[in-house]
């Protein structure tokens, strides 16, 4: 796993984290975890691309579970 994306999993594991111990809203953790989803669903979509298939594509409210 590449170095950015450590990164932003780590930051979206803590959001996830602090949401199931009440800590932070829905919202607040929706917002934390979006950037990793972003950059999880581009690399998705340029692998699924390359193969000649389509991309599984995540949404946060399935990360979050």
């Amino acid at each position: 796993m590449n170095p950015k994306a450590q990164i932003l999993k780590q930051r979206a594991d803590e959001a996830k984290y602090l949401h199931a111990n009440g800590e932070i809203g829905y919202d607040v953790a929706r917002r934390a975890c979006q950037e990793y989803i972003d950059f999880c669903n581009e690399t998705a979509k340029r692998i699924a691309k390359e193969y000649g298939m389509k991309p599984k594509l995540m949404s946060v409210k399935a990360y979050m579970r």
